[in-house]
């Protein structure tokens, strides 16, 4: 599979929201895309999006201790 082909897939999958959920207000997004390329590399791209006033706030160790 091409990345061009993976990105028509995702824009497929967007279509799919309902209109409630494509008309909704939102503070914050992000988008990750991760692959592994024929020749064993790794990739990644994200995209992010913070309303003003929405910082994304740190994560602390603690938190990701079980």
């Amino acid at each position: 599979m091409r990345v061009d082909n993976w990105v028509d897939e995702l824009r497929n999958q967007l279509k799919s929201f309902d209109a409630e959920t494509s008309s909704s207000e939102i503070k914050m997004a992000d988008i990750t895309l991760g692959y592994v390329d024929t020749q064993g590399l790794i990739h990644y791209h994200k995209i992010e999006y913070r309303a003003k006033g929405f910082e994304k706030k740190p994560v602390s160790s603690q938190s990701l201790q079980r």
